[in-house]
């Protein structure tokens, strides 16, 4: 399950509530704090670490749509028109990028380079517009 950074509090809620285990037990099961487990969910702390458990544990994929630049740059990275476009079409499918990928049968980081643009494999891109039953980009027939 993809999940917007906006409502990643309210989904591991539902998540935790969904397996019967309490916010405490995650944390310990992952063996973290339990403060550490609500700054992630609150988006305060974006540990990618922490944030790759916490995804692992609860079966979703945590998407922040303004996600700063390395060593804490002030810069920040906007989504392309294309992955808002792909990033919607998949919350909408309750669908998450491992889990196109895997049904495209080709790699997650196939996927994320088309989305940024390093790769533009036509074949796959157009497997993706299949997919998803939308169309996005021009250069496809």
């Amino acid at each position: 399950m993809l999940v917007l950074d906006k409502d990643v509090y309210k989904t591991i809620k539902k998540r935790l509530v969904d397996l019967e285990m309490s916010q405490c037990q995650l944390a310990e099961k992952l063996g973290v704090s339990n403060q550490l487990i609500s700054q992630i969910a609150r988006g305060v702390n974006k540990s990618k670490r922490v944030r790759k458990m916490i995804e692992d544990a609860l079966g979703i994929e945590i998407l922040y749509t303004d996600v700063k630049g390395e060593r804490g740059s002030k810069k920040s990275k906007s989504m392309t028109d294309i992955q808002k476009t792909i990033k919607k079409r998949l919350v909408d499918l309750e669908m998450s990028q491992y889990q196109l990928a895997e049904k495209l049968g080709v790699s997650n980081q196939l996927i994320s380079k088309i989305l940024n643009g390093i790769n533009k494999s036509f074949r796959v891109r157009k497997l993706i517009e299949v997919e998803l039953g939308i169309k996005i980009w021009d250069d496809l027939n």
